[in-house]
């Protein structure tokens, strides 16, 4: 790609690209459109209008807009609310929603200038069942779940910034198999009106990009009270988490690698074990979404049960008591202050996204390595680090002290700069 190609730059050298004259805000929406046309079986998109978002973009530059996110294109996950597109969920046999009011986050992009090019595609239910998503690295292995289409449109080039959700891992695990940047903010600090829930407790509006500080850029015009574009003029201490949890020696090695070149580069890197138990946090994180997602489903299930894909009604067919549920319930909001009294706020925490590169297309990865951060609800991002044997990327998963969500962007942003070899300005 050519940096006259307004596809493969950042949404901050867009902005400066359209203030020069370089393109219209059609021009740019223009370019992402064709991108997206020309790569259709990845089968990233529930519903999209191109038509729509080209005529938006017109009618930005007609008034010379000055929004701080005009002409930019975003894509917004299937199971969250957006004017003008049906929520089926990832099932077309959904009997939910139709097209009605904007979620707050679609309504948040809007009122800053940002363009709607349309739904993502999600796994069922955002279940475990893989969507028919694609993953543009490698069609034979998956692009995650449940936020695939997110992830794989934001890889395709489609668009710059899509919107996911988490609840388990479902932003961080598609960025890392398709090689972005995913980032899960503080729980609680991005609205989640809009978004049809799977366990209260947990859910979580993510965002995907190609570069960290490209989501900086976004969050203080989507959610001003949770981040402010980060200084990465000096890298933060990092320090790598050991978890009693088995990790590949491939993933290990990786890691290893990463954080070599980043102390090579200056990080301070130190070493410490996980502050909570990390595999007591894998099984209460489970006993948490499993008991709201029975609550969530449960009606739906009996009215149309073949809507469900084995997986997810596997899952779902198991029970979980209230007593369980509630000291699940308890347990967390213990964690959550035990992680917070352990780090330090110049400290980010490392550990692999996931246990490896992505698998193949049958499943949507495992989420056991994303948990922690959304079991205490503290943020976390997703960096692409690339291996140096093969072609598919690994994720390296930062994750800061609640709140700390500028720290956490200063750091990934930092540490992309230090160990990608795909980024262009």
């Amino acid at each position: 790609m050519s940096v006259a190609d307004p596809t493969c730059l950042s949404v901050r050298a867009l902005r400066t690209g359209i203030a020069e004259g370089r393109w219209s805000r059609r021009e740019v929406v223009a370019a992402f459109v064709s991108r997206m046309n020309a790569s259709p079986q990845l089968a990233a998109w529930a519903h999209t209008d191109d038509r729509a978002a080209l005529a938006v973009a017109a009618a930005q530059d007609a008034t010379a807009d000055g929004r701080p996110l005009s002409g930019r294109l975003f894509g917004i996950k299937e199971g969250i609310a957006a004017k003008g597109f049906r929520t089926e969920l990832g099932c077309p046999e959904y009997d939910g929603d139709r097209p009605g009011p904007d979620s707050d986050i679609a309504a948040a992009i809007r009122s800053a200038g940002g363009i709607v090019l349309g739904k993502t595609a999600t796994c069922a239910f955002a279940g475990a069942d893989p969507a028919a998503t694609l993953n543009p690295l490698d069609p034979q292995r998956t692009p995650g779940g449940s936020s695939a289409g997110s992830a794989a449109a934001v890889a395709a080039g489609h668009v710059p910034i899509a919107v996911g959700s988490q609840t388990a891992g479902s932003v961080l695990r598609p960025a890392s198999f398709c090689g972005v940047v995913g980032y899960k903010p503080t729980f609680g600090a991005v609205s989640t009106r809009g978004l049809f829930p799977f366990a209260e407790s947990l859910d979580t509006i993510g965002f995907m990009a190609r570069r960290a500080d490209d989501v900086a850029y976004l969050l203080p015009h989507l959610a001003p009270e949770v981040s402010v574009p980060p200084d990465t003029s000096a890298p933060p201490v990092f320090v790598r988490m050991k978890v009693d949890w088995p990790i590949s020696w491939l993933t290990d090695r990786h890691l290893d690698e990463t954080l070599t070149r980043i102390s090579d580069a200056g990080a301070e890197v130190i070493e410490r074990d996980c502050p909570v138990d990390f595999a007591e946090i894998v099984e209460l994180h489970g006993i948490v979404c499993l008991a709201e997602g029975l609550r969530v489903h449960a009606d739906s299930m009996r009215r149309m049960p073949t809507a469900y894909g084995p997986q997810l009604t596997r899952y779902l067919s198991a029970r979980v008591s209230s007593q369980d549920r509630d000291a699940a319930i308890e347990a967390q909001g213990a964690a959550r202050k035990q992680f917070d009294v352990a780090t330090a706020d110049q400290e980010v925490w490392v550990l692999p996204t996931v246990n490896g590169a992505a698998p193949p297309r049958s499943t949507t990865g495992d989420s056991s390595l994303q948990r922690l951060a959304t079991f205490t609800g503290v943020p976390a991002i997703s960096v692409p680090t690339y291996p140096s044997m093969g072609r598919l990327p690994f994720g390296t998963q930062l994750i800061a002290r609640g709140g700390n969500d500028a720290q956490l962007l200063a750091a990934a942003a930092w540490m992309q700069q230090t160990t990608s070899v795909r980024l262009e300005d």
